[in-house]
């Protein structure tokens, strides 16, 4: 499995996702130099949740609405994991 987001803390709350899309869209695409790139340039914000306890479809449909392949997987409030389409494929693929 590979890592396709990481969550943005500013030390008390999450703030935002990094995607490796962003990273490729928004730095690499434009010949940023990485090491003076601020994540908060290419960080989405804010953080896209649903609830932990929803159905996989309340999921594809919150990615289409908010137009994003990555979502904060929430239970009673807090931030339990990520869910992403690549894990909804390999799911429904089988290959998990």
């Amino acid at each position: 499995w590979k890592l396709g987001s990481l969550l943005v803390t500013n030390s008390q709350a999450y703030v935002g996702v990094l995607t490796d899309s962003a990273l490729a869209r928004d730095v690499v695409a434009k010949g940023l130099d990485p090491r003076h790139t601020t994540v908060k340039l290419c960080m989405r914000a804010p953080v896209v949740a649903i609830e932990g306890d929803r159905p996989i479809i309340d999921a594809v449909r919150m990615m289409k609405e908010q137009a994003t392949r990555h979502l904060a997987v929430t239970q009673d409030g807090q931030i339990i994991g990520m869910i992403s389409v690549s894990n909804i494929l390999r799911y429904y693929s089988g290959v998990v």
